[in-house]
């Protein structure tokens, strides 16, 4: 592979060349460009927002406006004005452009429309600003895949957390609801369930709503997905690639970034049950949306309920092993709110405000004990902000946002002993100022740029259990900029080049405990032909340690491991796991390079196939991935991780720094019994590597009065490996327990026939390597399908209850297949029998859902 200073030659050589050969020819008139246009039939404000990429024009639009209305497609090369000629053909609606030079989509007789101050004000205008860019209208070189609410319904997702867990380019281990220390997951109080792109570690993906931060929930410095209601959610934009020098420290692994309906106007119930088809398992979710649109502003409001029962050791012959009361996945009831408003003051001035509110009680079961555990959640989130037009097609906008997360814990632990309430929290506040525009008029059109600066305060607090709660904080100062060149156009196009972009971003971070760095980002893209788009990035990324990296407080385990090279087949060892306040930042370098495929090239198939190569340095981890293979992974011996025949010095100095204590599961032991000592705590690994490649693909097509709607989404892994000290190899964790497979993919066939529809999806994951055993055996495959009969039970015009009323009846996992077996450990007594990072132990899961419109 490349490295880093060769990739950044290559691409800005790449654009130079580029440069050269289409001469700089006189700068074409705005009206004469001509753009290629591959928009398929669907939604008018679907097909907006995809010209708004495709020709890099600031258009605004309202939903209201746009509801209801639809698209027969656009192929082939057209000025802008065309193309919204032949978009807006037959809706009633046109284009006025004001003397900014924005685009506006507005009713043609403004009186007669039922929403003339929705369609005329800025309040409820949509700029098309996509995740990976600050500028409005720019189509990022990086890949971005949308998830909008028609999606959303067809796949029948009940939360946030099955969204994303869908998503081939996700891992479910980390921190996972159902993961635990012992299965490679980070310690987890409260059971969040987190989004973890590429696998690279929960803290590595950065989540936004609606473009803003979150505060990290509990000890994981990763968002909680479960405080954001999918009621409330209008699509979802995940960005899978670095993206530090955009977004800062968190965007190492990529970005999630869900968005919110800002234009909604009457009222919305929605009532979901559903019960896994053994009866152990019952899920209950009600919603209410209420909104109210009047001219000027809009304002709405949600309230979520959410009650799932726990499943039980009892309720599955696979957990036989375990006392029949214990918890396989943790019973959770929250209540959650969203609200958001904004108002335009002046012509040019809008203000807005959000405020996301969760409450939510966990139970579960102490793994080791089996004793009752109970994690209380509270998480609030507040935004705010201003938008001001200034002159020329300027726009800054100020926001400052506070987040605030509190997880409390209570009941016995480990031993059964009961320890005093477990208080954790997570603050952060800050704000942003930012300006965008176009910089000048350039030989290939408009040079449009970003800038900006920002400051956020996080602070950390944890009380394992009496006494006060230590604390630590950060500042951080930012500045960056952004640059997008357009470097041909239609009136000068190199033979074989349609078009060329070229995007550079930097951003300058001060961490007042870690330093300061600079992160750039390179992306250029091509169309050689009609329908084919080619594009590549480069970028480095920088993450500091999160507060319980650092300081999470210490625990040692006196375990007996599996250990070939002894007569008995185990070795009695101290696992001492816990924080380093001595570790330093990440860093990394991520290059992708992909192919955007549009209908017109392969009878109507949109696809982007996406290599990415990701290289880190100093990566926060442990050396071990879990303790059940601490004497069998090869080349960790020495003094960092494993210690064989420790001195008593190195033992009473590890027992002393567990400041939870120690915790024998092999019941009385004297420290002349332990031989081996396992320094699992977090360092900063000297290098992990991943490189893989992704391919989605999509294709709709009428079959007489119905309408197919046919999916692909894959991801293949070609190394995912680490090497933890100078003095170890590098090991392979891809195809191995606990760790992410190879291959992973999900694929799906929706039919419409109004007014039903009918979705099947196939989600399958490879077999791979069960390292809990000696000799490695093998977790076969897991493939599961899901599908959903959804019909609209009134029309408008008709029975009033039934009008807008929509059913839809669910089952996730088909033909109730089971987890693959995982063998377990000898000496350990991990009985749980599967893989909770890889597959599902519920089994089928069957659900109805009721949704209203008033």
């Amino acid at each position: 592979m490349l490295n880093g200073s060769r990739r950044s030659a290559l691409l800005l050589s790449s654009a130079l060349a580029v440069l050269a050969m289409l001469g700089f020819g006189g700068a074409v008139q705005a009206a004469d460009q001509t753009y290629q246009f591959d928009i398929p039939s669907e939604t008018l404000g679907q097909a907006l927002t995809d010209f708004s990429r495709a020709s890099s024009q600031q258009i605004v639009f309202s939903e209201e406006v746009t509801a209801g209305r639809s698209t027969k497609g656009l192929h082939g090369r057209y000025t802008a004005a065309q193309a919204l000629d032949a978009l807006l053909a037959g809706s009633g609606l046109h284009v006025e452009t004001n003397s900014s030079g924005v685009m506006m989509v507005r009713p043609k007789n403004v009186q007669a429309a039922s929403n003339e101050g929705a369609a005329n004000r800025n309040g409820d205008i949509e700029t098309v600003v996509v995740t990976g860019t600050n500028i409005p209208g720019v189509s990022p070189s990086s890949p971005v895949q949308t998830i909008d609410r028609d999606a959303i319904n067809r796949a029948g997702y009940a939360t946030t957390q099955d969204v994303i867990r869908s998503l081939p380019q996700n891992f479910g281990g980390g921190v996972n609801e159902n993961a635990t220390v012992i299965t490679g997951g980070p310690a987890n109080p409260g059971y969040v369930a987190s989004a973890n792109l590429r696998g690279l570690g929960s803290n590595a993906t950065l989540v936004l709503l609606n473009g803003h931060r979150l505060a990290p929930t509990g000890l994981s410095g990763s968002v909680d997905l479960g405080a954001i209601p999918l009621s409330i959610v209008n699509r979802v934009e995940v960005l899978t690639d670095g993206a530090s020098a955009i977004y800062g420290s968190d965007a190492v692994g990529g970005v999630i970034n869900f968005f919110t309906d800002k234009s909604f106007d009457g009222a919305r119930t929605d009532l979901e049950y559903g019960t896994d088809s053994d009866g152990d398992v019952s899920d209950v979710r009600l919603s209410q949306t209420v909104g109210k649109d009047w001219g000027a502003g809009n304002a709405f409001g949600t309230f979520e309920y959410h009650d799932r029962d726990p499943l039980l050791a009892r309720d599955r012959p696979m957990f036989s092993a375990l006392q029949p009361g214990q918890v396989i996945t943790p019973s959770q009831r929250r209540y959650s709110g969203f609200g958001s408003v904004n108002q335009e003051i002046s012509s040019g001035l809008e203000i807005w405000a959000t405020a996301l509110y969760s409450q939510q009680t966990n139970q579960s079961t102490d793994f080791f004990a089996g004793t009752q555990l109970k994690y209380d959640l509270d998480e609030l989130s507040l935004t705010g902000g201003a938008k001001y037009a200034l002159p020329g097609d300027w726009t800054a906008d100020i926001s400052g946002f506070f987040g605030s997360t509190n997880v409390h814990a209570t009941g016995s632990f480990l031993t059964g002993a009961a320890i005093a309430p477990q208080k954790i929290f997570n603050r952060s506040a800050g704000g942003d100022l930012q300006a965008n525009g176009t910089l000048l008029d350039g030989w290939a059109g408009p040079i449009r740029t970003a800038v900006g600066v920002s400051f956020r305060h996080d602070w950390f607090g944890y009380d394992p259990g009496g006494g006060g709660i230590p604390s630590a904080s950060r500042d951080t100062f930012s500045g960056f900029g952004e640059i997008d060149v357009p470097l041909t156009t239609s009136g000068n196009e190199f033979a074989l080049v349609r078009a060329a972009e070229l995007n550079v971003a930097v951003r300058y971070d001060n961490y007042s405990d870690f330093g300061s760095t600079w992160n750039p980002k390179i992306g250029i893209s091509t169309t050689p032909i009609d329908g084919l788009k080619l594009r590549a990035s480069w970028g480095t990324s920088f993450r500091a340690p999160d507060f319980y990296e650092l300081y999470l407080p210490n625990i040692s385990f006196v375990v007996d491991l599996p250990d070939a090279t002894v007569p008995s087949g185990a070795t009695r060892s101290l696992f001492f796991i816990g924080g380093n306040p001595n570790l330093g930042p990440e860093k990394a370098e991520t290059f992708t390079a992909g192919i955007d495929i549009s209908p017109e090239l392969f009878g109507g198939i949109h696809g982007a196939l996406t290599f990415y190569d990701v290289h880190f340095k100093d990566r926060v981890g442990t050396g071990v991935q879990n303790f059940i293979n601490g004497l069998r992974d090869e080349g960790l011996e020495g003094p960092q991780i494993v210690q064989r025949n420790p001195s008593p010095q190195a033992l009473a100095t590890a027992i002393a720094n567990s400041t939870l204590g120690v915790i024998s599961l092999v019941g009385p032991f004297a420290p002349a019994d332990i031989h081996a000592l396992i320094l699992g705590n977090n360092l900063n690994l000297t290098s992990t590597h991943q490189s893989g490649l992704d391919l989605s693909l999509d294709k709709g097509w009428d079959a007489g009065p119905a309408k197919i709607i046919a999916s692909m989404n894959a991801s293949y892994l070609f190394t995912d490996s680490q090497r933890v000290t100078v003095f170890t190899p590098q090991s392979q964790l891809k195809n191995t327990a606990f760790n992410p497979p190879s291959f992973r993919a999900r694929a799906g066939l929706t039919t419409i026939y109004e007014p039903v529809d009918v979705s099947v999806f196939v989600n399958y994951s490879t077999n791979y390597s069960d390292t809990t055993v000696v000799p490695v055996g093998t977790v076969g495959s897991y493939t599961t399908l899901d599908m959903q009969l959804a019909t609209e039970l009134g029309v408008k015009g008709g029975d009033e209850l039934l009008d807008n009323l929509r059913l839809a009846f669910s089952v996730r996992n088909l033909f109730d297949q089971r987890p693959p077996r995982l063998a377990g450990v000898n000496g350990l007594n991990y009985p749980y029998g599967y893989d909770p990072a890889n597959a599902d132990p519920i089994g089928r899961f069957i659900s109805l859902r009721l949704t209203k419109d008033f």
